[in-house]
Formats: C-alpha cells, structure tokens, sequence
C-alpha cells in the first residue's frame, strides 16, 4: 500500500537493501482502488499518478527486491524471517524491518449484514476501480466520514441513484453541505 511504498523508497534512498515482502501478486494495496487517498494528500487529486509514480520509483531503484505472491510466516527472535514464496521458502536475515500490513474491514453490525446487495464500502470500490463493474443501481448508505461522503459523490458520478444516505448525528450535522449537495 501507500504507506509501504514510501517507506521502501526512503529507506532504499538512504542507501539501505530493501526487500518487498506482498502477499497480492501486485503491489499497491488499497491503492490501487480507493477513493479514499485524495484526503490525505491535501490538494492532491491525481490518485493514478501517484500510484503509476511510486511504483516507477519503487522499480526503478537497484537496491529494491520485490517478492509478489509471497507471505512472510515467521519472525524469529534472532532476527530471521521466513518467507514463503508458491513452492519455496526464503529464510532473510534483514538489519532492520518495517511493518506496513495495511488494513481490513471491519463489517457494520446488523441484523442481515451478510444478506446479497449489502457490502462494504472497500468492496464496492474494488468492483468500480479494479473490475468496472457497478455495485448496483439504487445505493443506500450509512456514512461514518467525510471519506464516505466522498465516495458516495463517486457512486452518484458514475449514474447510481443515491436512494438514501443516513449515518451518526454528529457526521450528519457536521456534514451537512456535502450530504444536502448529494440528496
């Protein structure tokens, strides 16, 4: 993900030998699909540049070793690492780690979460983003944040019909603009 991504650029700038360890047969992470990063970079628009730039640097640098497919399965306390990779497994003796394990969901809780149609904000990213494919027709949505807000405006861009948008009080209220501007 993005966090992994720059962490190897510096690090590999300063001169260190830099393994990639990614689990995805490609790197990027949510970057890959979400809506979400133009909230982190202030003024920053250009999501697909900057993936298509990190991983030009991440490539371009001599001291960076990429393991796609590959999941570290041991941290010994001598300091080894285990990485299985398809049939094989590396054993690195690396100076100095960094953990970038990105993220996952945690699922709303509520009677018939799991029912067809209802899904996750990331999941529906990853079907526009990755596959294309629209995550329906009519969206209702409940908004924790400003981020869902944003990627709620995304939905309604791509021609879904915001049927509903509901949330907590405090986000509803203290987001009130951006909710009437999207009803």
């Amino acid at each position: 993900g993005l966090s992994g991504l720059i962490a190897a650029i510096t690090a590999s700038s300063e001169g260190h030998k830099v393994c990639i360890i990614e689990e995805k047969p490609h790197l990027g992470g949510k970057l890959r699909f979400s809506y979400r990063f133009p909230f982190l970079i202030e003024n920053f628009t250009d999501i697909d540049g900057l993936f298509e730039d990190l991983l030009q640097k991440i490539k371009s640098k001599k001291n960076i070793e990429i393991f796609t497919g590959s999941t570290a399965i041991g941290y010994y306390r001598e300091g080894k690492i285990l990485v299985k990779q398809q049939n094989d497994l590396l054993s690195i003796l690396p100076k100095k780690v960094i953990l970038a394990t990105g993220s996952y969901d945690t699922p709303m809780i509520f009677r018939n979460n799991d029912a067809p149609g209802i899904i996750s904000r990331r999941a529906a990213e990853k079907l526009v983003n990755l596959f294309g494919i629209k995550p329906g027709n009519n969206i209702v949505y409940y908004v924790l944040n400003r981020e869902d807000l944003h990627f709620v405006r995304k939905m309604g861009d791509l021609g879904l019909k915001i049927s509903a948008i509901m949330g907590t009080k405090r986000v509803l209220e203290q987001e009130s603009s951006a909710v009437a501007r999207l009803q």
